[in-house]
């Protein structure tokens, strides 16, 4: 299998390292002692679990006295991310346990089951957001909804900075790890970062007389999802596969 030529699962070329293959995490694994990968996982999965949480409450919060239903879809985006980086870590400790009578070849392959599991969570998550904003749209119930207030913008803005910030601290370690799992949880930061710049545009659009594209922000942020979401959900299948990219 020619690894080099592999594309990620958003197009990019994508080396061994970032690929977080089985034999990428195997020479890892001869340069980062198991007492320091457990270090590293406990750290990721505590930031990421602890920063989610505070940054969902203060979304809903801000969705609440905003009346803004694009910040209570993507609060529930970023409540997501808490289930991810739980099931993400979860992958990541099954991978690290060593080969058995059973698993002679190991448990890498429990990496590729988080992704996926992840990717399903992002889906449902996705349609969830995506219904609700269509069903205000088609029944014209936005033009009842009040005018978003300050405190959403500044939610989404808020959003964006940590959750890009999140992203590049997450992939950081993904990358030392090798950790397939790490990565797409590093990818699905992103997504919400992506999400919360629809949020943004469609709260100031709403501000300014178009009510309309509140719930037009939300189906923003349900594509942005579910496409993370397919993406997400390919790779784990087709590393699951040992899929040939030739």
């Amino acid at each position: 299998m020619n690894m080099e030529s592999e594309e990620n699962r958003f197009g990019k070329k994508m080396n061994p390292e970032e690929r977080g293959d089985s034999t990428g995490n195997r020479a890892a694994e001869s340069r980062i002692d198991h007492e320091t990968q457990n270090r590293i996982v406990r750290k990721i999965s505590a930031v990421g679990i602890a920063g989610n949480i505070l940054l969902s409450l203060f979304k809903l919060i801000a969705g609440i006295a905003g009346h803004s239903g694009a910040m209570l879809s993507d609060a529930v985006h970023s409540l997501s991310d808490v289930f991810a980086t739980l099931i993400a870590f979860i992958g990541v400790k099954l991978a690290k346990k060593k080969a058995d009578v059973r698993h002679p070849y190991g448990h890498d392959r429990f990496e590729c089951v988080a992704s996926l599991a992840l990717g399903i969570i992002l889906a449902a998550t996705g349609i969830a957001i995506g219904m609700k904003a269509v069903q205000q749209i088609v029944l014209g119930s936005y033009g009842r909804l009040s005018a978003p207030g300050v405190i959403a913008l500044v939610a989404a803005v808020v959003s964006i900075v940590s959750k890009e910030g999140m992203y590049w601290y997450t992939r950081h370690y993904a990358k030392i790890l090798h950790s397939e799992a790490f990565m797409a949880d590093a990818w699905h930061h992103r997504s919400d970062a992506f999400s919360s710049i629809g949020s943004l545009i469609g709260i100031t659009a709403a501000r300014m007389g178009f009510p309309i594209m509140d719930p037009v922000a939300s189906v923003i942020i349900c594509i942005f999802i579910l496409k993370v979401a397919c993406d997400i959900g390919k790779g784990a299948l087709n590393n699951m596969m040992d899929e040939s990219c030739g």
